[in-house]
């Protein structure tokens, strides 16, 4: 995993992909949520937005991460606002970044 910002061209889909990357021993040491309410928070929040929806979710190899999907990509700047927002709002780990698959593919962190 690369700790620095990056984009790179990947495809001609309008779908987005945000795949948001924990290290599990932070996530487990520093934050007060588990990966389960933070799903259930940005659900939630994408939901009510009607911007996009949790996809699914996993760990392994010390990570876990939570899928978001956005539709269309012009909702892209909001959706990456409203779950920083969120995630923030939730004390997440420092080392969380948003890792977001399109047209392009980027890595961003949430602070």
């Amino acid at each position: 995993m690369m700790d620095e910002n990056y984009t790179r061209e990947i495809n001609n889909d309008d779908s987005i992909l945000i795949e948001i990357v924990f290290q599990a021993h932070d996530l487990l040491n520093q934050c007060q949520y588990d990966r389960h309410e933070i799903e259930d928070e940005l659900e939630e929040a994408m939901e009510l937005k009607a911007i996009g929806c949790v996809s699914g979710a996993g760990a392994g190899l010390g990570y876990v991460n939570i899928d978001v999907e956005i539709e269309d990509s012009k909702n892209r700047n909001k959706a990456v606002a409203l779950i920083r927002r969120i995630l923030k709002k939730l004390h997440v780990p420092r080392s969380t970044v948003l890792h977001i698959r399109g047209n392009t593919e980027e890595r961003i962190p949430v602070y």
